[in-house]
């Protein structure tokens, strides 16, 4: 609830300490909110959406704030999961970023998390192609606001994106 997440922040603001593992928790709560937003306006536009937890299939190592999926229990159990709802003509929302640690908590995935779950998402469904909508052309071999010759990499194998969006 909204007051936990406050007991958490004012709790963080006496210790003057944020553990990775508390960072990650809070951090989560915005991604899982986006996802709440975007089932509810696609469940307005006419289409039926039902919002699933991340950490309901993607299974971490648990390493908070850079966690890595296990990608072989992830996807089949993304299969298990989300199946009946395609099957259903119902629309899965997912926040990415997230997936659930050994002990149960919320463990964020780093940089490019987002991008791991969709690539995660479509290895699970054999997906011949996962569209990613950014701010740049495609998937560049660095940054371009910090490398000038940047390039693009115009084809990669979906474990080769997976891993490119993990490692940044």
């Amino acid at each position: 609830s909204i007051g936990d997440y406050a007991d958490i922040c004012t709790a963080v603001g006496i210790l003057g300490d944020l553990a990775p593992r508390t960072r990650d928790l809070l951090v989560a709560r915005g991604e899982r909110l986006a996802a709440m937003l975007l089932a509810s306006a696609v469940t307005r536009a006419g289409r039926r959406a039902q919002l699933v937890d991340a950490i309901d299939f993607v299974t971490t190592d648990g390493h908070f704030g850079c966690a890595s999926p296990l990608i072989a229990e992830s996807a089949a159990t993304a299969r298990k999961t989300l199946q009946p709802l395609l099957r259903a003509k119902t629309v899965p929302v997912v926040p990415g970023f997230i997936g659930r640690a050994p002990d149960g908590g919320v463990a964020t995935l780093g940089r490019g998390g987002s991008d791991l779950t969709a690539t995660l998402l479509g290895r699970a469904f054999k997906a011949p192609m996962v569209t990613l909508w950014k701010d740049v052309p495609g998937i560049l071999t660095s940054d371009p606001k910090l490398v000038p010759d940047t390039r693009l990499i115009p084809q990669l194998h979906h474990q080769e994106a997976a891993e490119v969006a993990h490692y940044g």
